[in-house]
């Protein structure tokens, strides 16, 4: 789906900018600097968004596993002091934590 979507964007990005680009060249002259700018700047939007969304996730997570660290570890020494073992204690854990 990462690449269909690269692909598929990218392919999106180039028609639109296509289009802009014929609508700018019946209005008047345009360079041939500027046509390549109108069609590769939203080709290139478009192929690298999906990259740019997935990082962004990645980032998130990564973030959110390493915030709540200290809060799991904290938790789970709770619960085996309390008695529970180390399995029960890893199930309470990822279930309060959710």
């Amino acid at each position: 789906m990462y690449y269909f979507g690269q692909f598929s964007l990218g392919i999106l990005g180039s028609v639109l900018g296509g289009i802009y680009a014929l609508l700018q060249l019946q209005q008047g002259v345009v360079e041939t600097t500027d046509l390549l700018m109108m069609v590769g700047i939203p080709a290139g939007a478009g192929y690298m968004g999906p990259k740019y969304w997935v990082t962004r996730r990645q980032a998130g997570r990564q973030e959110a596993i390493t915030s709540g660290f200290p809060d799991s570890l904290d938790m789970m020494l709770v619960c085996v002091e309390a008695g529970q073992s180390v399995d029960q204690s890893i199930l309470r854990v990822s279930a309060e934590l959710k």
